[in-house]
């Protein structure tokens, strides 16, 4: 039996010429460099809990991330708040934005 993991999202299992589906099992991640050669990691996943206010501890899509002064938020999608869907982007190890997404985005 192979296991392949398509996007991140979707776990599927080839065993005796035929497929099973399995639901999504963990936010997508995509890691990469930006143009200043830092660690760059995006995910996106439902928020879980987050502070009052903005700066400080939240989880998203199971992920534990804090916020500091010089995070950014984009709330054009709605406002973030526990149970919405969110984007998160942290490069240089630093959480730099987390926006508030479509639903469709964290399924």
């Amino acid at each position: 039996m192979a296991v392949q993991i398509l996007d991140g999202r979707s776990l599927v299992a080839l065993a005796l010429g035929f497929s099973i589906a399995v639901a999504s099992l963990a936010p997508t991640t995509v890691a990469g460099k930006d143009s200043n050669d830092r660690d760059r990691v995006r995910f996106y996943g439902w928020v879980e809990s987050m502070p009052e206010g903005l700066h400080g501890t939240w989880i998203i899509g199971g992920q534990q991330v804090t916020t500091n002064p010089r995070t950014q938020f984009d709330q054009v999608d709605g406002p973030l708040m526990v149970g919405g869907c969110a984007k998160v982007d942290i490069r240089g190890g630093v959480v730099h934005e987390i926006d508030s997404e479509p639903a469709v985005d964290c399924r």
